[in-house]
């Protein structure tokens, strides 16, 4: 039985369990998306596998991973959004990442699940730093990331020599003892580790 960590007006976000494989293998097995992730190469069969245990693994011990996107009206699968520690990077507070299946790109998605994860991460995990990475090409990233409350930090290669452009995200001020608000204060929340 799967998790479901918390619904958007439009969206529900839940963890991956086994046999989310071919879900996960649908989105960053297609180029058009692969390209704004990584190295740019698509997953393989393989790697979708590993990537469901890790995730898993991440649930378990750090409270937080990689999830599966859905339409809460139809229940199609239309991505993954989740906050993870990169591998091989410096070890920054947490940093998410999102991607959408090219049939559902411009439709306001990515701004919705991405203000709602920062949300659900600073109100559930008490996070109060989040960053985020883009190429500096990704002009669409940059605005989902700008609407969903992140700042520019800078551009510079990363660890494979490619420009990176990075963004961080800080928890609203409160009141000592006040819980975040549902929004956290964020647009799109009504309620993207590479692993």
């Amino acid at each position: 039985m799967t998790k479901t960590l918390y619904l958007t007006p439009r969206l529900q976000v839940r963890e991956l369990a086994p046999g989310d494989e071919p879900l996960l293998l649908t989105l960053h097995g297609d180029p058009a998306v692969a390209r704004w992730m990584g190295d740019g190469t698509p997953l393989t069969p393989e790697m979708c596998l590993a990537w469901v245990r890790v995730s898993m693994h991440n649930y378990a011990n750090q409270g937080y991973g990689y999830c599966a996107v859905f339409e809460r009206a139809g229940g199609e699968f239309v991505g993954g959004c989740g906050l993870i520690h990169p591998p091989g990077e410096p070890r920054r507070p947490v940093e998410i990442i999102y991607a959408l299946r090219p049939p559902f790109w411009g439709r306001g998605y990515a701004r919705e699940m991405v203000s709602a994860m920062l949300a659900w991460g600073a109100r559930e995990r008490g996070l109060r730093q989040v960053w985020a990475t883009a190429m500096p090409d990704n002009q669409a990233s940059a605005r989902v990331l700008a609407a969903a409350g992140l700042r520019w930090q800078h551009t510079r290669p990363d660890s494979d020599g490619e420009p990176t452009a990075t963004w961080l995200w800080e928890a609203p001020d409160r009141a000592p003892g006040q819980a975040p608000s549902a929004s956290g204060g964020l647009a799109g929340d009504s309620s993207l580790s590479a692993v």
